[in-house]
C-alpha cells in the first residue's frame, strides 16, 4: 500500500524500494512470494527503467527472473544493456565507440593475426543451437552405433536407439562395465533404479536438497582419449541436464581455437556469465589445450595469471571457474593418463575427483567382439579366443576401428572383383597389429603369424611353379 502511494505521487525510487521490501516480506511468510508481490516487482522494474537506474533495475531483475518467461528475460536483459550503454554515453562514449570496443574484445583472435603474432591465446567460439536444428562445429565421434541384438533380453525399440554416438547413455555402451559400476557407486547412472530413486527421495526430504551437490570435478584419465571422451559424453546423458561442451580445434591455418557447443535447453545467467541453473560442463582433452596467456608475455611476466590471460581467454576461464564453484553444475574433463595435467588447469578445476578409465579387460573385450560380430556379420566366422587375446592392449575405440578397417577392405575388394570377398583372419590380424604397441608380446606373435602365413603362401607358389598342383 505504501509503494502504491509513493508511485501515485511520482516518487519512483521510493516506490521501487517499497515494492522490493514487500516482496522480501512475502517470501519470509513461508509460503513463497504471492502474486501481488510479484506484480509489485514488475512495477518496480518499470520504475527503475524510467529512472535509468541500472543498479536498481539489475537488483529487481534478479528477484523477478524466476517468475519471468524466457521472452521476458530476454527483453529485460536487452533493457539492462541499453541502460548500461546510456550510462557510458553520459561519460562521452558514442555508440560507435562502444561497438568498436565490443568488436575488439570478441575478435581477439583476429587481432592477434593482424598483429602478425601467433595466437597463443585461447579463443572462444560460441555456437548457438536451435531446438530443432543441431549443427555441431565438430564432426561426430566416429564411434559405431551399438548393434541391436535379436536376443529378448537386449532387444530395444529402434525409435529409442541413439542417432549418433553423442546420444549414447550407459545402456548403449559396450565394454565399459567396470567404469559404469564405479559411476553407479557415485550415484550416477541409476535413473531407472526404483529403489535408488526411493532412497534419493527420502534423502531429499531429510536434507532439503534434490540431488548430490557437485563439489568436485570429475576427471576421466585414460590411455585412450576416444574412450575417455565417449564415457564422459555418456555420463552427461545420464545426468539429463543442460550441457556445455568445450573442446580445442585447429583452424585451417593451424591456429588453436576453443569451441563451445551447447544443448538447446542451456540458459546462461545474463549477469554472471555462467549457468542459469543446474547443468553439466564437459572439457575434452584438457591436457592438450594451449596455455591461454596474452601475446605480450614479456609485459605480463610476474603478474597474476588472470592478468596474463588474453581478453578472449579470460572470459572462457571465468566461465569454467564459475561452473566449478557452482554446486548445481557438474564439471567433467578428460585427459590422457600418459600426460601430467598442467598446474594451471589443476588449480582451475580444483577440487578434482580423478577417475582412471583403464583399457578393457578380457570379459569386456569379449562383449565388444560380440557387438562387433552383430555389427559386421561377415566377421562371425572368425570367432575365436585368439582375437580376444591379441587385442589385450587395444582401447575400445581401436577394437572397433580395426574391425571396421578389415571389413572396408574386404568390401572394396568385393566391389572391384564383382564377387563376395570375405574378411580373412590374416586381414583382421594385420589391422589389429597396426594398433598394438611395437614392443608388446601380442605384436610380436602377430608378426610371427604374418611371416609364417607369407612363408606358406610362398611355398604354395613354389609348388604351383613346379607343377605339383
Amino acid at each position: 500500500m505504501l509503494a502504491e502511494q509513493a508511485l501515485s505521487v511520482g516518487d519512483l525510487a521510493q516506490a521501487s524500494h517499497l515494492y522490493l521490501a514487500a516482496f522480501d516480506a512475502s517470501e519470509q511468510v513461508g509460503s513463497g512470494a504471492y502474486q501481488p508481490a510479484i506484480d509489485g516487482l514488475r512495477k518496480a522494474w518499470d520504475a527503475a527503467c524510467t529512472l535509468k537506474d541500472r543498479a536498481l533495475a539489475e537488483h529487481v531483475f534478479e528477484k523477478l527472473e524466476p517468475f519471468s518467461t524466457s521472452e521476458e528475460v530476454a527483453e529485460h536483459a536487452e533493457m539492462l544493456q541499453r541502460l548500461a550503454l546510456d550510462k557510458l554515453e553520459e561519460f562521452g562514449f558514442s555508440r560507435e565507440d562502444l561497438q568498436d570496443m565490443a568488436d575488439m574484445v570478441s575478435e581477439d583472435f583476429i587481432d592477434a593475426i593482424k598483429d602478425g603474432q601467433g595466437p597463443d591465446a585461447v579463443v572462444a567460439q560460441v555456437v548457438s543451437l536451435g531446438k530443432n536444428d543441431l549443427h555441431p562445429t565438430k564432426a561426430a565421434l566416429p564411434w559405431p552405433l551399438p548393434s541391436r541384438s535379436d536376443d529378448g533380453n537386449k532387444k530395444q525399440d529402434d525409435s529409442k536407439s541413439p542417432e549418433n554416438p553423442e546420444d549414447f547413455g550407459y545402456a548403449d555402451l559396450i565394454g565399459f562395465d567396470h567404469a559404469i559400476d564405479a559411476m553407479n557407486k557415485r550415484g550416477i547412472g541409476l535413473a531407472d533404479d526404483e529403489k535408488f530413486e526411493e532412497f534419493m527421495s527420502s534423502l531429499a526430504l531429510r536434507h532439503g536438497i534434490n540431488s548430490v551437490p557437485a563439489f568436485e570435478t570429475l576427471l576421466f584419465r585414460s590411455p585412450s582419449r576416444e574412450d575417455a571422451r565417449q564415457f564422459m559424453l555418456s555420463t552427461s546423458k545420464e545426468f539429463g541436464l543442460p550441457a556445455v561442451r568445450m573442446y580445442m580445434e585447429e583452424t585451417p591455418m593451424g591456429f588453436p581455437v576453443l569451441c563451445i557447443l551447447t544443448t538447446p535447453d542451456f540458459k546462461m545467467n545474463p549477469f554472471r556469465g555462467g549457468f542459469g541453473g543446474p547443468g553439466v560442463l564437459m572439457l575434452e582433452d584438457i591436457d592438450v589445450w594451449g596455455m591461454p596467456f596474452s601475446n605480450n608475455l614479456e609485459e605480463a611476466e610476474g603478474m597474476p595469471y588472470h592478468v596474463q590471460l588474453s581478453r578472449g581467454a579470460r572470459e572462457a576461464v571465468m566461465f569454467i571457474r564459475s561452473a566449478v564453484d557452482n554446486p548445481e553444475v557438474q564439471v567433467m574433463a578428460t585427459c590422457s593418463s600418459n600426460v601430467e595435467l598442467d598446474e594451471f588447469f589443476q588449480e582451475l578445476l580444483h577440487p578434482i575427483d580423478t577417475f582412471e578409465l583403464s583399457l578393457p579387460d578380457e570379459d569386456e573385450r569379449k562383449a565388444i567382439f560380440d557387438d562387433i560380430f552383430n555389427l559386421y556379420p561377415s566377421l562371425r566366422l572368425l570367432k575365436c579366443d585368439d582375437l580376444i587375446r591379441f587385442t589385450a592392449n587395444l582401447s575400445r575405440f581401436d577394437m572397433y576401428m580395426a574391425a571396421r578397417e578389415a571389413v572396408d577392405e574386404a568390401f572394396k575388394s568385393s566391389v572391384e572383383k564383382r564377387v563376395y570377398v570375405p574378411v580373412t583372419r590374416d586381414n583382421l590380424y594385420n589391422k589389429i597389429a597396426a594398433y598394438q604397441p611395437l614392443d608388446s608380446a601380442e605384436y610380436q606373435e602377430l608378426e610371427e603369424r604374418a611371416v609364417e602365413s607369407l612363408r606358406l603362401d610362398l611355398d604354395s607358389v613354389d609348388d604351383l611353379l613346379k607343377g605339383n598342383e
